[in-house]
């Protein structure tokens, strides 16, 4: 009896333990029109302690309508435009870059809907996610437009320039994490282990 209530109490702790590794989701409210010289500024709280990150990613959706581009000696062309997440650490560091592909091209001049998960990845060798382990950190959205990529169109199109233009619809952060145990979780590990642990002693005495 003494072996299976102990392959009990390691059953309990084991189920507990393995419970922690989970998928948190954040809503981030920065949705509204954007242009490339517009950006978002988000304080990140997850409301938690996190005692390991495997990784995140952004899903968002919304639309861009492309500008267009004129050089003197390239020729002219729409100008696409993507969406960037930008993380950054306690100290202002740029860690985590995720984005969109690019939109609007092909569409010209029509707006081209996304609806994208994108995993945020190193930015340099920033590897670590230390800078988030206690929940918090510092998130930027804005809009880029690579101007010198470019499809040739008819030149029947008004020689102007301007930059594409953007709108986020929903946005949310998906983290693979696990967390610290908070303290009713601990207690609950505790009074099981100390329940069986009990039953263990009683079921000894009477023999």
């Amino acid at each position: 009896m003494e072996k299976r209530a102990f392959c009990t109490v390691a059953l309990v702790a084991c189920v507990i333990c393995t419970a922690n590794a989970a998928t948190f989701v954040l809503p981030v409210q920065c949705s509204g029109q954007y242009s490339t010289s517009t950006l978002q500024t988000i304080q990140l709280d997850f409301g938690r302690s996190f005692a390991d990150i495997q990784g995140m990613s952004i899903a968002w959706s919304g639309y861009v309508v492309p500008g267009w581009w004129v050089d003197l000696v390239w020729g002219s062309g729409p100008d696409p435009g993507y969406f960037e997440a930008t993380l950054k650490d306690d100290v202002g560091q740029i860690a985590k870059i995720a984005h969109t592909p690019f939109f609007g091209a092909s569409m010209y001049p029509a707006p081209q809907a996304f609806d994208e998960t994108n995993q945020f990845s190193p930015f340099l060798n920033y590897m670590s996610w230390d800078f988030l382990l206690d929940g918090r950190a510092i998130l930027i959205v804005d809009l880029q437009a690579p101007a010198h990529i470019h499809t040739a169109v008819s030149s029947e199109e008004p020689p102007l320039s301007y930059p594409p233009t953007g709108y986020i619809q929903s946005c949310q952060l998906i983290l693979e994490a696990t967390p610290i145990p908070e303290p009713s979780g601990l207690l609950i590990l505790l009074s099981s282990l100390g329940g069986l642990g009990g039953v263990t002693w009683l079921r000894k005495r009477r023999k």
